[in-house]
């Protein structure tokens, strides 16, 4: 288990090197991959990517990245002004 400080090291590092990244289909699973990271937890451990669901109309849709009972993440892009 990290520490609160190592976290917080970790997430600056992240941040920084993440701050610029524009393109959301290209690098997303290395972009969970290493947020998982930042807390030192592994994500082909506990999280899935790209897993299915049932939509409210009834059609299947897709969660980028999946925890069961823990964490739901959908990934988009910010809006360039």
């Amino acid at each position: 288990m990290l520490s609160p400080n190592q976290i917080r090291a970790n997430a600056r590092k992240f941040s920084l090197e993440w701050k610029d990244e524009t393109r959301e289909r290209a690098e997303s699973q290395t972009f969970w991959n290493e947020f998982f990271a930042v807390f030192g937890v592994n994500r082909r451990k506990v999280g899935i990517f790209e897993a299915t669901f049932k939509k409210l109309k009834g059609t299947q849709g897709f969660i980028d990245v999946y925890w069961p009972k823990k964490l739901v993440c959908e990934q988009k892009v910010a809006v360039q002004i």
